[in-house]
Parts: structure tokens; sequence; C-alpha cells
């Protein structure tokens, strides 16, 4: 039906037609240089855009690296202090004349006049990192009291 109508409608052929139909065409014409324009426009912001960024994340990243690397170089020196401090805490007690006749008899078997030396099996750990693990227990147990267990007695 619509095909019917339209086969019977006739097209005026005058000159207000067809400046009418040349301001149309001329009005899609602009509408489409303008529509090309815009996706230029969009296309050289977008490739800017792309080319900031990516320098942009680069440096994140490398920003990023830089925070984990500081991290485990500060965890490492902590480490590195608290070993000096367990080295310092045992030269402190090498300066101690009691402590050293302590291991003299402890780990040479140097004796008194009068005295005997009876040796007992047991797990022999050397002095130095006895005293050294006995200090960092007592480090730790003041900075986590919470981990502090009463001893069972049986």
């Amino acid at each position: 039906m619509n095909q019917n109508q339209e086969s019977n409608i006739t097209q005026l052929n005058n000159s207000h037609t067809r400046a009418y139909h040349q301001s149309k065409q001329v009005a899609s014409q602009r509408k489409a240089y303008l529509k090309k324009r815009m996706m230029f426009i969009v296309g050289i912001g977008m490739l800017l855009l792309v080319t900031l960024a990516v320098p942009i994340m680069n440096n994140y990243m490398k920003a990023h690296n830089l925070r984990e690397e500081r991290e485990l170089a500060s965890d490492e020196l902590d480490l590195v202090k608290a070993h000096q401090e367990d080295l310092q805490y045992y030269i402190d007690q090498l300066n101690d004349e009691q402590y050293v006749a302590k291991l003299a008899r402890n780990e040479y078997y140097v004796t008194g006049e009068g005295e005997i030396v009876f040796n007992l099996p047991d797990e022999h750990i050397p002095d130095y990192q006895r005293v050294i693990q006995q200090h960092k227990e007592a480090r730790h147990l003041l900075r986590h009291p919470e981990d502090a267990t009463e001893p069972q007695s049986e």
C-alpha cells in the first residue's frame, strides 16, 4: 500500500524544491564533513593520550618496583641491625670476667685448683650461639609479651 501511494505522488520540479533539495544536500555534506573532522580530532586525541600514558605507566611501574626494593632493603637492614645488636651483646658478655671464666670452664674445660670436671652428654650449642639465641628470645619477649608462656610444672 505504501508503494502505491508513493508512485501516485508527483514531484514538483520548480526552483523552490530544487533549492530545498540542494540545501538538504549541502547540509548532509556539511554534516558528513563535520563527522569526519570530529573522528579525525578524536583519533589525534587518542593517539596523544596513548603517547602520554605509556611513559606515565612505565614510571608508575618503576616507582612500584623501587618501593618493593626499598621495603626489602629495609627488612634486610633490620635483620642486620638485630644481628649486630646480638653480636654487641656477646662482645659485652666477653668483657665480663665472670662470664669468661664460666665460658672457659664450659667450653675449654679449664678448672680451678681442686675442682673435678664431670662431662654429661647434652646437646652442645657453641656458647656464642646460645648467648645470641637467649638474647633474641629476650628481645622478642620484650617486643611481644603476649608470646610469653608460663613454665609448665609436672
